[in-house]
């Protein structure tokens, strides 16, 4: 008796063990798709200084799928580190934006394969150079020192990116500019002495190279003891 119990125990076993191996048989093989890779810039490279001879700028990348999809993207562009959306469902691997002079973009792009599966980018970085003539910056300048006056400087051309002012501060004092591709302008470090007294004079600031004017901040210090003399700006208006 107990083995025919037995038998009857072990054979609905067998037919769910048999079932369960014919459902596997007829068990469709899975198919495997590739998304894009991550993509990667081509150009401008990341944190590259860019030359532009118009108003716009070709940004471009590469990401490779292996199933042969079609390149489609949401490209992200802008002046803040996290930019917006420039444009959605971009077909290819490049587009087309609008850039001025001296400002610095942040892009990144985000692929979609032909099962809409995304791949994110990370975020890249580009500044776009300033194109400027250094022969904008020499001649007779107003100086608008706030809290002090208004007072003439004469600016000349030491080479293709520094100019030298005659009367920093006012004072008569020989005082160097180096211009650069990214707007800036600073001052070349120099002390003067006078009544016995020696002054440190540094400073940095942005430049106009269509309105001909520039502006610096500046600071004066005693070098002996390092204290602050004076903190202002100069801005200089061609006259």
């Amino acid at each position: 008796m107990k083995k025919k119990n037995l038998i009857f125990v072990i054979l609905p076993l067998f037919l769910v063990v048999l079932a369960i191996q014919g459902c596997k048989d007829e068990m469709p093989v899975p198919q495997v798709f590739y998304a894009f890779s991550e993509p990667v810039a081509v150009a401008p490279l990341d944190a590259a200084l860019v030359k532009v001879t118009g108003t716009t700028a070709e940004l471009k990348w590469q990401s490779t799928d292996k199933d042969g999809d079609a390149p489609i993207a949401d490209v992200y562009f802008g002046t803040a580190e996290e930019p917006p959306l420039f444009k959605a469902k971009n077909a290819g691997l490049s587009i087309s934006v609008p850039v001025v002079e001296g400002q610095t973009y942040y892009w990144s792009v985000t692929m979609f394969d032909a099962n809409k599966v995304m791949t994110y980018g990370p975020v890249w970085h580009f500044s776009v150079a300033v194109n400027y003539d250094i022969n904008n910056f020499v001649g007779v300048f107003d100086c608008d020192e706030p809290g002090y006056a208004h007072y003439d400087c004469n600016l000349t051309k030491v080479n293709a990116t520094t100019i030298n002012n005659d009367n920093f501060w006012d004072s008569g004092w020989a005082v160097k500019y180096v211009f650069d591709d990214y707007g800036d302008v600073n001052i070349i470090p120099v002390s003067y002495t006078d009544k016995g007294v020696t002054y440190d004079i540094t400073g940095s600031g942005k430049f106009n190279n269509k309105a001909k004017s520039f502006y610096v901040e500046y600071t004066v210090k005693n070098h002996a003891t390092g204290a602050t003399v004076d903190h202002n700006t100069h801005t200089f208006v061609k006259k």
